[in-house]
Parts: C-alpha cells; structure tokens; sequence
C-alpha cells in the first residue's frame, strides 16, 4: 500500500514519515483499504468487550508539543459505541494511550479531537518512565475503540497532531442520571440517598438526594460522580440543571470540583437554592480551593480533575435539618 493523505497529513507537520496499514484485529473481523486519500475501514465485532480498530503508522516525531489529535472521519455504526483512540510506542518498549471521553458521532466528515496532555501508560509497558517521550515514538495507533457487539464503516479522511490547544467544540454532558453513578459522602452524623427523580423538565431523567442531619453544629453532604478521560482545559464553565430546597441556616449548594488527589474546589459564591429548576452556567475560573483543602500546588489543575460534587455543607439552624436535590443534568461548556 502506498502512503495517503493520511499519513502526509498526521505526519508530514512533524516531519515523519509512514505507511498506513491494518492493525491485526483481536476479537473482531476488519479489512482496510485505500481509497484515494481516504482509510476505509470495514468491522464486525460478535462480543461485547472492548476492542480496539486501527490503522499502524511507523512514525519518527518532531515536536514534542503536541497537543491533540485531529481526526476528520465518517462512520457508519449498528449497534455498539465508538471513541477515538490513540496508541503509541516508544523505542524503549513503553506504551502510552488515550481514549475520547465520549462517543463519536455517526455521519459524513466529522472532526473529532483527543487531548494528548496526558496520555496514559499501558499496563503492559516493560520500560520507560512517567511521561512520554515524543522525540522517543517509534510508531503510533489511530482509529477507535468499540465496545459492545458492532459493525459497520468507518473511514479516515484526514488526522493530524497538532500543537494547537484542544478546543471542543460542543458541550459534554456528564452521566449522572443514574443513582448508581453517584458516590456519597457525608458526616457521620448526617444522613442521605439517592434515588430516580421523575419531575424534571420535559420529563428528562434526574436523580434526588434527599440527606437530613442535626442542626447546629456544623455539617456536610457531598453527593459526586466521577468524570470521563476529559481533558477539562477546553472547557470554559460548568453547567447545572438542578433545584433544591435547604434548611434555614445553609446559604447555598456546595458545588466542586475535585482533583484526584482528593483536593477540592467549590464554586464561589454558592449556587443558590430554589424550588423551581433552574440551569446555571459556572464559569469554571470560579472555582477555589476550600478553606478545608489542602492541595501541594494551591491550584486547580484542570486535566487532575476527577470528579464533580453537588451537595451542601454549613450550620442548620432546625434541631433535625432536612433537604432534597434534584440534578437533571451536569455539562461541561466550552
């Protein structure tokens, strides 16, 4: 196979060179072929775990600020779900990827981008150390992953690394309609539980988190859901579609972002609290450290941010202080 567009436009910036060619597919049949400057790939996949279609390019980099992966494609899709991947080798036998955080979209030319800011190190590496090494890759990956039982098309038209920031180009809703993917925290003392809520707009799916707890002392309830591979520095706020009632005392929702070393940011000031859904764009520069945090850097880093919480916290003043929140969506707005 003679080298495409493809491999002049994802390599040819950085000064490489390379052959696009079928990576052989496990558990799934798969055939590539060249049309023109397009990589058409055709799959079928019988199972239900994840597997990984791509095509191969040998690849000598030459800039080691690379910042994302651009992908035009097309792609055709029964059943299952697709997401960008990349995969890539150094020389020294250390292997790093990245997966999108959403699924792609079915349909003609679409551009798809992965944040390559922090790729992650495969189980399997024999060697290397904590990030990659561009000047070190030997040879890379792209394509997608699928999960679940899947066929269909997908082609290449154009992919590219670039240096240029990630900027998405849409907003990204975080799952969190499900109780099953909230976590609870909360003082020992208080009590809380989430649960199918059935009243949101157009009826849309929500969750409720009913909590009670004593009053006067100081308390908290910190319902969360954990976030996808995303890199959130393309991102500019948070969007909630939520209501809540709080006992007297409690200013406002307790709304954070917190790193995966457990450091945690709440939205300044506080959302404010009503009976009545309503949805709320949080700039995300309005996030800072609590008071009660303690973070080595002082800062938020926004591709260490691993999940975001919605709950209240302060001094009630009713002996037996109850309230309920209702989220029907958490976005994040680029």
């Amino acid at each position: 196979m003679t080298a495409t567009k493809l491999a002049c436009v994802l390599l040819a910036a950085a000064g490489w060179t390379g052959r696009p060619k079928l990576v052989p597919p496990a558990g799934m049949e798969a055939t590539l072929e060249a049309e023109g400057a397009k990589q058409k790939l055709r799959f079928r996949k019988a199972g239900t775990e994840r597997r990984l279609l791509a095509v191969e390019l040998d690849a000598l980099p030459r800039t080691p600020q690379a910042k994302a992966l651009c992908l035009t494609y097309s792609l055709r899709l029964t059943g299952g779900e697709a997401r960008a991947a990349l995969v890539a080798f150094e020389k020294d036998a250390a292997t790093w990827f990245r997966l999108g955080a959403r699924p792609l979209e079915t349909g003609e030319k679409i551009e798809a981008r992965l944040p390559l800011k922090a790729l992650h190190k495969a189980a399997f590496s024999r060697d290397g150390g904590n990030a990659m090494d561009w000047d070190g890759v030997q040879k890379l990956w792209v394509g997608v992953v699928l999960d679940g039982k899947a066929s269909g098309e997908l082609v290449l038209h154009s992919a590219e690394i670039t240096d240029r920031p990630y900027r998405p180009t849409r907003a990204m809703a975080i799952p969190c309609t499900d109780p099953k993917q909230w976590g609870l925290a909360h003082d020992p003392a208080a009590k809380a539980a989430v649960t199918a809520g059935n009243d949101a707009p157009g009826e849309a799916a929500s969750v409720k988190i009913d909590f009670a707890f004593p009053g006067g002392s100081h308390m908290y309830v910190v319902p969360s859901v954990r976030l996808a591979d995303v890199d959130l520095t393309g991102y500019r706020a948070l969007r909630l579609t939520y209501k809540a009632t709080v006992p007297e005392g409690i200013g406002g929702l307790l709304v954070m972002l917190i790193e995966r070393g457990g450091a945690q940011y709440p939205a300044e000031p506080a959302p404010a609290t009503t009976g009545e859904w309503r949805t709320l764009t949080i700039p995300l520069k309005s996030f800072h450290r609590g008071g009660w945090s303690k973070d080595d850097n002082g800062r938020l880093d926004l591709d260490d941010v691993a999940s975001v919480a919605v709950g209240v916290h302060g001094t009630a003043r009713p002996a037996r202080a109850r309230g309920a929140i209702h989220v029907a969506k958490i976005e994040l707005v680029p």
